[in-house]
């Protein structure tokens, strides 16, 4: 079994102060579903509606259930608020949390969405999680695997087999 607290603590250090994407955080994330991307725009409402500091201050109620936000981040953004993510989902382990980065995490190819190219826009999105960063993301994946069986025994395809499948995925194979 991990160790929850020791885990958050080599979070903490992994990611350490990464700085907040001031340029579009997870709330103004949410308008690129509805096609914009206006930098300006996206800008000022990161500015208007989204917390900005230190991610291990990022509020509960600011990013829980929030994966459509998560799903548009950007390399910055991702490596500003994955941290923030994976903490919650040790601290709350319910299904809201670990379903966001149950979701996020598992590559595009590995659910079948691969068609139009979003595997190259995964690996993308993910460009900032490496070294360090990348091996404590894999031991939260672990974790995850572990707290997604406990916490959804009934329901179907969401019992960690996903995200166990994406550790032996070529992306996230331990670089150590």
């Amino acid at each position: 079994m991990i160790d929850r607290e020791k885990l958050k603590e080599e979070i903490r250090n992994a990611f350490g102060d990464v700085e907040f994407p001031r340029h579009c955080g997870i709330r103004a994330a949410e308008l690129i579903d509805g096609w914009i991307d206006d930098k300006e725009l996206l800008a000022n409402e990161t500015k208007a509606r989204d917390f900005c500091g230190h991610w291990w201050d990022v509020p509960e109620e600011h990013i829980s259930g929030q994966s459509l936000g998560f799903n548009y981040l950007d390399a910055e953004g991702v490596e500003f608020y994955l941290p923030a993510f994976m903490v919650l989902a040790i601290n709350k382990p319910i299904y809201k949390n670990l379903y966001t980065l149950a979701y996020e995490l598992v590559p595009t190819e590995e659910i079948e969405l691969d068609g139009k190219g979003l595997y190259k826009y995964y690996c993308l999105k993910y460009s900032k999680i490496i070294g360090l960063k990348r091996d404590i993301t894999i031991k939260f994946m672990q974790y995850l695997v572990v707290a997604l069986r406990e916490c959804t025994p009934d329901v179907p395809g969401w019992d960690g087999r996903e995200v166990e499948k994406a550790l032996s995925h070529e992306f996230w194979r331990a670089s150590s």
